[in-house]
């Protein structure tokens, strides 16, 4: 059985991913979010897997599973004008923290759906 988190599973790409990897029983999910009540509601809407658990993101250490799915951002183009910089400084910490410690793990199979990581660190410029 595969454990997997899923970083922003509040989200529309998070939910996705998480009642997408739900129809199977092989997985043992854990959906990260910072909004534990949302995420609650994720778990109620996906009431056949019996392996699917919430944890908060403060919580959230990278070398316990298998698969990471990074799903955090803003959500739609209204709070990503209100968050301005600090949507940045978000993007700019998980990818620092995911490179650092998937150098400890490097089993750990990390897939990022976050458009931020196409700045940042990795980049100075958006990727054409």
């Amino acid at each position: 059985m595969s454990k997997i988190a899923i970083l922003g599973a509040t989200g529309n790409v998070g939910q996705s991913v998480a009642a997408e990897f739900a129809q199977s029983p092989n997985h043992q999910l854990v959906l990260v979010a910072r909004n534990l009540d949302a995420a609650e509601k994720v778990v109620t809407a996906n009431p056949r897997h019996q392996n699917l658990g919430v944890l908060p993101i403060e919580q959230f250490e990278f070398g316990e599973y298998d698969i990471v799915v990074n799903a955090i951002g803003a959500g739609d183009s209204g709070r990503i004008s209100s968050l301005g910089s600090d949507l940045m400084r978000s993007t700019e910490e998980w990818d620092h923290r995911v490179f650092t410690l998937l150098e400890k793990t490097p089993e750990t199979l990390y897939v990022c759906f976050s458009s931020g990581t196409a700045f940042g660190l990795l980049r100075d410029e958006p990727v054409s």
